[in-house]
């Protein structure tokens, strides 16, 4: 066996263990991925998760609902994090602690 037969047999088998790596782990890249409600991701903050409710992150529709909710009198951040002082206002103005698509068009529409 020649040396630049063993240098590709080592290259191959580098390329093996990273690629078993990555399906074992499931990683495909280092993108920004964004939290969920249920610990799952949205690598796309403009992709709507309904309900609403604590735990949606980085979420446009949220940050719509924060503004939103700013215009009725709350003083929340406008960031797209659905967490408790967000589930708070909610409750205060609609009584409600998660919104569905339909309430949150309703809403966001009067």
């Amino acid at each position: 066996m020649t040396k630049t037969t063993k240098i590709i047999i080592g290259i191959v088998a580098v390329a093996a263990i990273i690629a078993a790596i990555i399906i074992i782990t499931g990683k495909k890249s280092n993108a920004q991925e964004t939290p969920i409600v249920g610990g799952g991701t949205n690598p796309n903050p403009n992709k709507s998760v309904f309900p609403l409710r604590t735990g949606v992150m980085n979420n446009n529709d949220v940050a719509t609902l924060q503004a939103h909710l700013n215009s009725k009198g709350a003083n929340l951040d406008v960031d797209g994090d659905f967490g408790s002082l967000t589930e708070a206002a909610l409750m205060k103005q609609y009584g409600k602690k998660e919104l569905s698509a339909e309430d949150f068009k309703a809403i966001i529409n009067s």
